[in-house]
Parts: structure tokens; sequence; C-alpha cells
């Protein structure tokens, strides 16, 4: 998992839960992180979080309809790729987040 110049370092555990047709995909690690995506073999993406947002660390929030760029996700069985962009953590300036393209492959258990 990156995001912008970051690597998200190692991914410790990932939990997947399906509840009324959305499936959250939780990533345990150097960073939290979290996906949520549609149910289905053509999901769509709701919500990308990276990190925690207002803290000194790098972090990263996509939701759709706020972003002007759709982030893009692919399913194979377990499977997901999602890569796009969402808004990252400026260290240069904490207030002006700043557009970060961000890819994260992971399978679900």
């Amino acid at each position: 998992m990156t995001f912008g110049s970051n690597d998200a370092g190692p991914v410790t555990s990932v939990k997947c839960e399906t509840k009324d047709g959305l499936t959250t995909i939780s990533i345990e690690g150097k960073l939290h992180s979290t996906v949520v995506v549609t149910e289905g073999q053509a999901p769509a993406v709701k919500s990308v979080s990276i990190g925690e947002v207002g803290s000194d660390g790098p972090a990263l929030m996509y939701s759709e309809g706020v972003s002007s760029t759709p982030v893009v996700v692919s399913r194979d069985g377990k499977n997901y790729t999602v890569t796009g962009n969402g808004l990252g953590s400026n260290v240069a300036n904490r207030d002006a987040p700043a557009d970060t393209p961000f890819d994260i492959a992971v399978t679900c258990p």
C-alpha cells in the first residue's frame, strides 16, 4: 500500500465485512486504513482512509462524490486493487491538503 511518496509499511492483518450491500476492508499495520466498496464482482469505491487525518503522521481521505476524480477498484475473487487520488496531508502546510495518488492491493481472508 502506497500513497504519494509514502509506503504504508507492512500489513499485520486484514478484515473484511459485508453488510447492507457494502464491503468494509480494514487494514492494520503501520497506518490503519479502511476501504469501503459496493458488494459484487464490479464494485465501486465509496470511501478510503489511510492513517489518521489531523495527526502529525501521513494521512489520506477519499469520499465518493466529494473528490473530483473517481477512484478505480478491481476485484478478482477475494483480491481487491484500489487506485486513485485522495486528499492527503501536506507536511509543508497542514491547512492545505494536497491531491495525493494512492494504490492499495489487498486480499480478504
